[in-house]
């Protein structure tokens, strides 16, 4: 009788005959029945960069031919190409000032610490964009300005760059997260 005149006191009902945790919402509290949930990272990581996405010309088609022009998160670069200017297409929710394109030989950290000269970076320089459709910027990278001077022709190595963008403000800071980070596979013709 005791329990029941507490319960009745603290929470100003009766219990009710569903069971002691059912209905009453400061019970519900303690209740077993609560699960937790593990967050996943990769959504994590995702949420972060709903922002701001970058893909990477899978090369095929021309800006001439809408249809064929296509845009993917990897793609090869044929060592032999003569045009080495790669296109990439940004879509951005951010409102920001400026953004910085890196290329890397070495996977981006996750840590901003040191984002301006990050582990591996070969190249990077100011997004400037070509066209405009809204939110969607297409800018291109002149590859041939880091790639043929450091491996030479002769060279048999095949090489992964690493590419992302990071929004920039008004005094040259991050402006939110980097972009999710493309590919390209730079090979010779098997």
């Amino acid at each position: 009788m005791f329990s029941f005149i507490t319960l009745f006191i603290l929470t100003g009902s009766a219990p009710a005959q569903a069971g002691p945790y059912d209905n009453h919402p400061i019970l519900r509290l303690f209740s077993w029945e609560k699960e937790e949930t593990i967050k996943d990272t990769t959504q994590v990581i995702r949420k972060k960069q709903q922002g701001i996405q970058l893909q990477i010309w899978t090369g095929s088609g021309t800006i001439a031919q809408q249809s064929l022009f296509t845009f993917s998160d990897e793609t090869t670069i044929d060592r032999n190409r003569e045009n080495l200017n790669w296109w990439f297409r940004l879509k951005t929710e951010y409102k920001s000032d400026f953004a910085v394109w890196q290329v890397s030989e070495s996977p981006f950290s996750d840590n901003m610490l040191h984002w301006k000269e990050p582990e591996g970076l070969v190249a990077s320089g100011p997004v400037i964009s070509q066209f405009d459709f809204g939110n969607t910027k297409l800018f291109d990278i002149a590859f041939d300005q880091f790639v043929n001077g450091k491996n030479g022709e002769t060279s048999e190595e095949d090489i992964i760059y690493y590419i992302r963008v990071i929004p920039l403000n008004a005094i040259g800071e991050p402006a939110g997260f980097p972009s999710n980070t493309v590919m390209a596979h730079y090979t010779l013709p098997p």
